[in-house]
């Protein structure tokens, strides 16, 4: 749906935002619109002009694929909604931060987020503490299941309590990452063993040089 607002100001950051009369092409900036609602915008939307519209979207843009989910929750119970626009406001300019609404029975009303690793996870606690002020637990990180139930009906469980009954559940599939390792090649009996332990499933080891070795695993990426 086609959103319509008055330009108020463009410009462009020098670290700092420095207003301008126009952008240009090949300048990156920012534009401040009369548009209230953060959730009426997405990073990747098109942004044209009124009287002389693009017929089409610009093409290419696709939104990153959460891998990592967890559940945030303020501390004091009654941020909730300042958690939610701060999420919302972060998200502007992290379009791979996804969150829905979730409530738990101990923590109380919060948001289910998407990360894309535990690095991303802990940028966006930093960022919402530091920039925010936002106080926030967060519950412990897992990754997303594909559950093929007895009914032959295939759903996606992001989080433990949303599990079937096992005697519901067909299949569980679970996401795997291709890892290379480096390491010194006096660590790769250590190294092996802590990749086994992790359910790894050995691919290829090759020598880069006299004193390194490249290992290759398969590996879960709740691991």
């Amino acid at each position: 749906e086609n959103l319509t607002s008055e330009v108020e100001e463009v410009g462009i950051f020098g670290p700092d935002m420095i207003e301008k009369e126009m952008l240009t092409a090949g300048e990156v900036g920012y534009i401040i619109t009369g548009i209230k609602e953060v959730g009426s915008i997405m990073v990747g939307d098109t942004i044209t002009d009124l009287k002389n519209s693009a017929e089409k979207s610009l093409p290419g843009y696709k939104k990153p694929k959460p891998m990592v989910y967890s559940g945030l929750f303020s501390i004091e119970g009654g941020d909730y909604e300042n958690l939610r626009d701060a999420l919302g406001k972060l998200s502007l300019n992290d379009s791979s931060l996804d969150f829905v609404p979730e409530v738990s029975v101990a923590l109380g009303f919060g948001f289910r987020c998407g990360f894309l690793g535990l690095l991303h996870m802990e940028i966006v606690r930093e960022r919402l503490e530091r920039e925010y002020g936002s106080k926030i637990l967060i519950s412990t990180p897992n990754v997303a299941y594909k559950i093929t139930k007895s009914d032959n009906s295939m759903i996606e469980v992001k989080r433990s309590s949303d599990f079937p009954s096992q005697e519901k559940m067909l299949k569980i599939e679970e996401p795997y990452v291709e890892a290379t390792i480096i390491t010194p090649k006096d660590y790769i009996g250590d190294v092996m063993k802590l990749a086994n332990q992790k359910r790894g499933n050995f691919k290829d080891m090759q020598y880069i040089s006299p004193e390194r070795v490249e290992i290759k695993y398969a590996m879960p990426l709740s691991e």
